[in-house]
């Protein structure tokens, strides 16, 4: 009877693991964009018109299982917003950042969802005046549309909303061709329909009663 115990438990060491599996994808989106400010959407004098803008980007993903996904995330980001203005020429606030993102993603049916913060850096802009650094928040959802267990085609919906003030108090005048009083920050909210195609990489496994890691490629 002991003899029999070590044998199965012996099996199971042998046969059970742990494991998560890499992939790796690229991105690309377009969508609405909208500057947020209080004191510009109570300007009769200065509208905001439909602005848009579009992103370029990849990731590398750790997969927990076929559900779960902590996913670094690096993005080419360009922001427009033009506005009507009534005693002067059209104005227009655009600019492109370099974007870094920690995302956990939930897949579940084929359907996923993702969720966490981004750190953005203002590369370049129509004019100066601009907080260089910002930190927000990305959310977005989706579907696999085609795919196979080592492909797969996704499109979805990601949003992306800046929590810090991307002007500089001195330099609101330059952008809205006025300064307010009080003063208002300015955040950035962008809504793109996005298309990711990715691959997946290889699975890392871990003996459960002994320790031993092995990198499997696909």
């Amino acid at each position: 009877m002991k003899k029999i115990i070590f044998l199965f438990g012996l099996f199971f060491c042998l046969t059970a693991h742990s494991q998560f599996w890499i992939d790796v994808s690229a991105r690309g989106g377009w969508g609405p964009t909208l500057l947020i400010n209080k004191n510009v959407f109570q300007d009769d004098s200065l509208t905001h018109q439909f602005s848009s803008g579009h992103t370029f980007g990849g990731r590398l993903g750790l997969n927990f299982g076929d559900e779960h996904s902590i996913n670094f995330d690096i993005s080419t980001v360009t922001f427009n917003q033009d506005f009507e203005v009534a005693t002067a020429n059209a104005k227009q606030v655009s600019f492109s950042s370099l974007d870094f993102a920690f995302l956990y993603k939930r897949i579940l049916e084929g359907r996923y969802m993702e969720i966490g913060p981004v750190f953005s850096q203002i590369n370049d802009a129509n004019n100066a005046g601009f907080n260089e650094q910002n930190w927000g928040a990305i959310l977005g959802f989706g579907r696999s549309i085609v795919g196979s267990d080592r492909f797969a085609v996704n499109i979805g919906v990601r949003l992306r909303y800046i929590f810090t003030d991307i002007m500089t108090a001195n330099d609101q005048e330059t952008h809205y061709l006025r300064a307010y009083t009080p003063y208002e920050t300015s955040t950035p909210l962008s809504a793109n329909i996005v298309l990711d195609v990715e691959w997946a990489v290889g699975v890392f496994r871990t003996t459960t009663c002994y320790g031993k890691r092995r990198f499997v490629s696909f």
